[in-house]
C-alpha cells in the first residue's frame, strides 16, 4: 500500500465514506467558522419559468401541445424520493449536472426516485386537465399542501465552533 491509499481511506468519499464529525469552513482572516446556508419553501415548482405549448410524450421527449404547460430544470438530489401533484401527464425526464437527459420514467402515482447523477428533473402538466397554478412538486413521498415557490435565499453563518449538529432536520434538505 502506497501513501495514496492512506490519504483515500482518510478523505471522505462515495468509496471511502465517512461520519461527518462537523460543518463548517475554518476562515483564517475572521477566525470564525462559516456555514453556506440555503433556505427556501418547500414547493420546488415555479410556474413563472414553465415553457407553453409543450410537453412530454410517452417516450420521454418533449412534443408541442396547445394546452401543455413544461416546467424549466428543477434542481434535486440523486437516488432521492420526490412527489408532484397530478398534472395529466405521467412523464417525468432526468437530467445530470449539465441539463443533458439521461432517462425518464412513466409515474403511474405522484411520487417517484431520481436516479444516479441525476441533478435536475422535469415534467409537464395539461392546463385543461388540472389547476396548472397550483401544482406542488416537493422532497419526500407525500404531495404536501400547496405552497407558493419562493427563490432561495443564500446566506453564511458564522460560528465560533464548528456546527456539530442541528436536531431534528430531514437530511434530504441538507444535502
Amino acid at each position: 500500500r502506497g501513501l495514496g491509499d492512506v490519504y483515500k481511506r482518510q478523505s471522505p468519499s462515495p468509496e471511502y465514506p465517512q461520519e461527518i464529525k462537523n460543518s463548517g469552513k475554518w476562515n483564517e482572516e475572521t477566525q470564525k467558522y462559516e456555514v453556506e446556508v440555503v433556505l427556501s419553501g418547500k414547493n420546488l415548482f415555479d410556474f413563472s419559468t414553465c415553457e407553453e405549448g409543450k410537453v412530454f410524450e410517452g417516450s420521454g421527449n418533449i412534443i408541442s401541445a396547445a394546452n401543455g404547460l413544461l416546467t424549466d430544470f428543477i434542481p434535486c438530489f440523486p437516488n432521492s424520493q420526490y412527489s408532484r401533484s397530478r398534472t395529466g401527464s405521467t412523464v417525468v425526464a432526468f437530467y445530470d449536472c449539465d441539463k443533458n437527459k439521461i432517462g425518464f420514467e412513466i409515474v403511474g402515482n405522484t411520487t417517484f426516485v431520481t436516479p444516479e447523477k441525476c441533478r435536475y428533473f422535469r415534467f409537464s402538466a395539461l392546463k385543461t386537465i388540472v389547476d396548472y397554478t397550483k401544482i406542488v412538486a416537493c422532497p419526500g413521498q407525500t404531495v404536501m399542501d400547496y405552497e407558493p415557490y419562493r427563490e432561495p435565499k443564500f446566506f453564511t453563518l458564522t460560528l465560533n465552533k464548528p456546527l456539530r449538529g442541528i436536531g431534528a432536520v430531514s437530511y434530504t434538505h441538507l444535502r
